[in-house]
Formats: C-alpha cells, structure tokens, sequence
C-alpha cells in the first residue's frame, strides 16, 4: 500500500538513479565504449545509433564538417501521475573534422582549444547577442580526466537562461575529435541553476565517467590522450602568458 502511495505521489525512484546500458562506436579501429540509461523520452523521435565510421571517408561530414553518431533525449520528473515535470536533457555525440585552412591539430591542447574556438565562432550567427558563447580566450576551456583520459570542456547558453549546454572534446586523431555535448533545458517555471544542480548533473557526470576509448596502437592521439605526466592545461596557458608577456616587454 505505502509503495502505491509513494508512486502516485512521485515519490519512487528518481529517473537519474536507472542502470547505465554499455555501447560501443568502432571509429576507424578506434572503439568508443560508453553507457546510458535506457528511459528515453517518448516525445523525441530518436534514429539509429551509428556503429561504425570510416574516418578516411571525408564524404561523411556536412557542411559544419560534422557527422552525428547518436541523439538522444530524457525527460525528468516526478514518478506518478501526479509528478512535477522539470524539463529534458539531450546528449549528441558527434565526430568533426579540422578544417584544412587550420595547420595545427588535435594532439596539442593549447593547439585543440583554437580548433574548438574556431568551430565555436563558425557556428554562432553574426551579431547574435542573445548567446553567451565562450570562445576567444583559454581559460574558458577545462582539463577534465574520465577513465584516466584527457578531455577538454567548456559550456555557452543564452542570456535568458532557457538552456545551457555543456561540451565535452577529446581527440580520435591529430585531425578529428569527439564532441559530447548535452543540453540542459528546464521547464519555464523552472530555474536553470537549480535543474542542472538537481537532475541533469550528476545524470551527465554518470555517462561521461563510463566513456572509455580504446585506441589503436600506432594512433598518435593515444599518447596526447593517455599521458598524464605532461604539462597540465593549466600550466600551459600559464606558460604561454608568460612567454607573451616576455615579448611584450622585449618590445
């Protein structure tokens, strides 16, 4: 009787508390492992997951360079039918390409940072204002570590606070990086700050720490990935304001 209650009343086990389901994504012999929960939202058509990508076949990327492996949506609420709905989170997984005009790549941090900032700024519209996006200086972009692999975040939304993404990079090669990004979007009546806090959170933090790639072994992003003995991004921005600050001076 008191589960039966509980139910009707929202108060039985929350959505972000369902066991993760493994998958796995074969990128060129580069496999990506990763789990999610399963209680998709019924609201959002969701296609196909795609198992294999051959990363040599440039014919694969639009005209943003980039090729979507998985979509996928929930929603958070209270159980029952009288549950208090909160809002919904999307994640997409997706591969994109360096730009040929870009000389750097993927294997240097500092190099992989100017690679998102030139993404970022390609993709936001002219004069819009409405978005605070995060994109033309380092400290913006931060080292995080998911099954002792190097990974570089950083965030934008619009001012009115109707959403927020959270993005998450890592190289396949020193030319194309993996990009998971989700999307936290709360009900109008409910505050941004406390939706992500609350829910979204630790749901995404539960998916980021099951990816794992398993790298080839002749794949020169292996190294850049696994390596934790070199300099942290923090001391590389560090290191690079000095040398610019010794330039300036020198001047």
């Amino acid at each position: 009787m008191l589960a039966i209650i509980s139910k009707a009343f929202g108060l039985s086990k929350p959505s972000e508390d369902i066991p993760l389901m493994p998958r796995q994504i074969n990128l060129s012999g580069n496999v990506l492992h990763f789990a999610m929960p399963e209680n998709f939202s019924h609201d959002m058509p969701a296609e196909d997951m795609i198992e294999f990508v051959d990363l040599t076949d440039k014919s694969i990327y639009k005209d943003d360079k980039k090729f979507t492996l998985i979509r996928r949506w929930w929603d958070f609420k209270d159980n029952g039918f009288l549950g208090k709905e909160y809002g919904t989170l999307m994640m997409s997984l997706y591969i994109k390409d360096t730009p040929e005009s870009l000389s750097i790549n993927t294997l240097n941090p500092l190099d992989f940072i100017d690679i998102l900032i030139d993404n970022v700024n390609k993709n936001k519209a002219e004069n819009d204002d409405s978005l605070t996006v995060y994109s033309d200086y380092f400290t913006a972009y931060k080292e995080e570590w998911f099954n002792e692999q190097r990974w570089l975040s950083y965030t934008y939304g619009p001012l009115d606070g109707s959403q927020y993404t959270f993005l998450y990079a890592i190289p396949i090669t020193d030319k194309q990086y993996l990009i998971a990004e989700f999307t936290s979007a709360p009900n109008n009546n409910i505050n941004i700050r406390s939706f992500i806090d609350s829910h979204t959170d630790i749901f995404i933090k539960k998916i980021l720490n099951s990816f794992n790639i398993k790298y080839l072994e002749n794949n020169l992003a292996r190294q850049a990935v696994l390596n934790s003995n070199t300099p942290t991004l923090q001391q590389l921005i560090d290191n690079k304001v000095l040398q610019l600050e010794k330039k300036h001076i020198k001047n």
